[in-house]
């Protein structure tokens, strides 16, 4: 339901809102649940328009608060020969392969 109080718009979730709402959520509220979920809701709401009041229009949107980049490394090419480490703790290998499971028989 929109309420309109000299062109400030207010959204106010009503009990058919909070209804529809536990449908799609598939909730199974009680009466007092449903009660206690809409004042909670509707107080949420209220502080979105509040926020809404701030004036923004100098700031910069920000997508995050903290000011750090992506710290890249170059990637190194570094030629690895100690591959008798890598097969040390594998049970099936060949030569410088690892034997896995058949996948076809």
């Amino acid at each position: 339901m929109y309420i309109n109080y000299l062109t400030k718009v207010f959204f106010i979730m009503t009990f058919e809102d909070i209804d529809k709402l536990c449908k799609l959520a598939r909730i199974d509220l009680t009466k007092e649940e449903r009660q206690k979920f809409s004042k909670e809701i509707n107080e949420v709401i209220l502080m979105f328009d509040e926020l809404d009041e701030v004036n923004t229009g100098k700031i910069e949107p920000s997508f995050d608060i903290f000011d750090i980049k992506d710290k890249y490394r170059d990637d190194k090419i570094v030629e690895f020969t100690r591959t008798d480490l890598l097969f040390e703790n594998i049970k099936y290998k060949k030569d410088n392969y690892i034997i896995g499971p058949k996948v076809f028989e």
